[in-house]
């Protein structure tokens, strides 16, 4: 969680450290949504597994799915490490 942004020296794009902290209010996933666009993190982390989600997977699937098309639209793979996946910018503008 907020544990990348520190090892990385790098401020969290949006006041939630992780994505799934939004799901529980449209208005929050919304913030973070905009939030990720206009910042546009040089890096992001995800786990390939969440399996502390999958009780919640049925409410919360739309929110999953969006985040990780958003990842695949404007990121790509760069390293991937046991359970762990970094994905590298690829738009032209960083902020």
């Amino acid at each position: 969680l907020g544990i990348y942004n520190f090892l990385t020296a790098r401020p969290a794009p949006d006041r939630f450290k992780t994505p799934m902290f939004s799901y529980s209010n449209p208005k929050w996933y919304a913030e973070l949504l905009e939030d990720i666009a206009i910042q546009k993190p040089k890096y992001i982390l995800n786990r390939k597994q969440y399996p502390e989600m999958d009780p919640f997977m049925p409410r919360i699937k739309k929110y999953h799915d969006e985040i990780h098309a958003y990842i695949n639209q404007h990121y790509k793979l760069a390293l991937e490490a046991g359970n762990i996946q970094v994905y590298e910018v690829v738009d032209n503008a960083i902020k």
